[in-house]
C-alpha cells in the first residue's frame, strides 16, 4: 500500500499545502522551528514547533501559514462584506511590537460584532495593542444601521430572493 502525499511550499516558505490520499494521522517535518497557523480552520496550531501533526480525511488538503517563532501572527477577516479593515488577512508582528486595526463600515452600515480569539469584544472603530503577547484571530461583521442582525452577502450562485411561485389551475 502506498500513501501518496504532495506538498507545495508557497511564497518563499510562508505557506505549506499538503494533500494526502489516505486517512489517518500525518506528520509534516519542518526544517526549522516555526509558528504554525491552520488557514482552513482559522486557528493557531503552535507558536514554536518543528513538525505539524494532523488527522487526514480521504483526499484531504491542509494549508498552513508559517512564521518565525519570534513573531506573532494576526489574522483579520471580514465576514459578509459591507465594510473594510486596515489589515485584511495575515500580518506578522515582531514580539514586543504593537498592532493597530482600523475598522470602517460602508455608508449605511455599522459594526455588528467583533471577536478576538473567539471572544466577543466591544464594537469599536479601532483595535489597538501597544504590545502583542499572543497570536490574534480577529473577525468583524457589519450590519445596516439600526438593524439587530448582521447582513451577509449571499453567495454569487444563489438568488437573493425566492423565485415567484406560479399558481396552476
Amino acid at each position: 500500500y502506498t500513501d501518496y502525499m504532495s506538498m507545495n511550499v508557497i511564497s518563499n516558505g510562508a505557506y505549506v499545502m499538503a494533500h494526502t490520499v489516505s486517512e489517518g494521522e500525518k506528520v509534516l517535518t519542518l526544517t526549522e522551528n516555526r509558528a504554525v497557523y491552520d488557514v482552513y480552520e482559522h486557528e493557531f496550531v503552535s507558536m514554536d514547533t518543528d513538525e505539524i501533526r494532523y488527522v487526514n480525511d480521504t483526499n484531504g488538503t491542509k494549508l498552513y501559514r508559517l512564521t518565525t517563532p519570534n513573531t506573532y501572527l494576526v489574522v483579520a477577516r471580514v465576514r459578509g462584506g459591507h465594510g473594510t479593515i486596515s489589515a485584511l488577512g495575515a500580518t506578522e508582528v515582531a514580539v514586543g511590537e504593537g498592532f493597530k486595526l482600523t475598522i470602517k463600515p460602508d455608508k449605511g452600515y455599522e459594526v455588528a460584532s467583533i471577536t478576538v480569539n473567539g471572544e466577543t469584544v466591544k464594537n469599536v472603530n479601532e483595535l489597538n495593542w501597544k504590545e502583542l503577547d499572543e497570536n490574534k484571530s480577529i473577525l468583524v461583521k457589519f450590519k445596516p444601521i439600526g438593524k439587530d442582525e448582521p447582513t451577509e452577502k449571499p453567495p454569487a450562485d444563489k438568488p437573493t430572493e425566492d423565485p415567484p411561485v406560479e399558481d396552476k389551475p
